[in-house]
């Protein structure tokens, strides 16, 4: 949903058009500049949800994020980047971060697949207890990890957050809800939710 004008506006808008669900951006997904989260614009999306009703909400970080960048100042700008966009969902009351776990060019895939791991867990680390970190799926485009049974295995065990004064204590894992089934069965992988646990298993592993 589009948020010129602010969050509270796009779920408002939201609610014009039938939805029960927004996934929204906290700031422009093609810069790395992000603006500074006031209490007016919280006030603002928290009205918003109590007069819609629409408590379901999700973020999307920037396009900009390669965690499993080759480039040591690309990654590192990464990781700093989704940790500001996890801090704007925890300001905001957002529970979940959807975020790509990026490619492999120029490199293996299991290298790829090592420096996502390394970065996510320093994320992970650090993460405030009330937000949940999603990694998303893909059709398996050109270099893009996270579109095999095997990529998905290879995501980081779930960390648990120190618990602080008055906060509902949570672990920061990759939830399910991060894969999309149409792009899941796009590159090849059958989705069968079991409760809160997804298992995926290649077309040709069974």
């Amino acid at each position: 949903m589009p948020t010129s004008g602010g969050l509270g506006k796009a779920v408002r808008n939201s609610k014009e058009i039938g939805c029960a669900a927004v996934q929204v951006f906290t700031s422009s997904p093609q810069q790395w500049k992000a603006k500074v989260v006031t209490d007016e614009m919280v006030a603002d999306l928290t009205k918003a949800r109590e007069e819609t009703g629409i408590d379901c909400l999700i973020s999307h970080d920037s396009y900009l994020i390669h965690v499993s960048a080759v480039d040591d100042e690309h990654r590192a700008k990464s990781i700093a980047g989704l940790q500001g966009e996890i801090e704007r969902c925890h300001r905001y009351g957002i529970p979940f971060v959807v975020s790509h776990m990026g490619g492999y060019k120029d490199q293996t895939v299991e290298e790829g697949l090592n420096r996502m791991v390394e970065s996510t867990k320093h994320i992970l680390a650090q993460m405030p207890p009330d937000v949940t970190l999603c990694m998303e799926t893909t059709a398996g485009q050109g270099t893009a990890l996270n579109s095999s049974a095997s990529s998905a295995a290879k995501r980081p065990s779930p960390q648990p957050s120190p618990r602080k004064s008055g906060a509902r204590e949570r672990q920061n894992t990759f939830a399910p809800e991060g894969a999309q089934r149409c792009r899941a069965l796009a590159s090849g992988l059958k989705g069968r939710a079991a409760g809160r646990k997804e298992h995926l298993s290649e077309n040709s592993g069974g």
